[in-house]
């Protein structure tokens, strides 16, 4: 199974990009809406969580990507 780390730097990639902007820790919290990223961006963050992570998850589960932080604390739940 990925790391936390490497989970994060993925999706800091892919955002990053997505978006064209540069994260840092501070903009952790912030809302992906904010950042130009919308509902469908988020089901292909869950996507790309699947496959690295080899889990299934719900799509009402993908509601709760509002931000990065709210992403790894789903992370951080489904490795328990």
């Amino acid at each position: 199974m990925v790391t936390r780390k490497e989970l994060l730097e993925h999706l800091l990639k892919v955002i990053e990009e997505s978006a064209e902007l540069k994260m840092e820790e501070k903009d952790y919290g912030t809302p992906l809406v904010e950042l130009g990223l919308d509902s469908i961006y988020a089901v292909e963050i869950a996507n790309e969580m699947e496959d690295m992570c080899d889990v299934v998850i719900e799509d009402r589960d993908i509601a709760a990507f509002r931000s990065i932080n709210d992403i790894m604390t789903y992370f951080d739940n489904i490795k328990k």
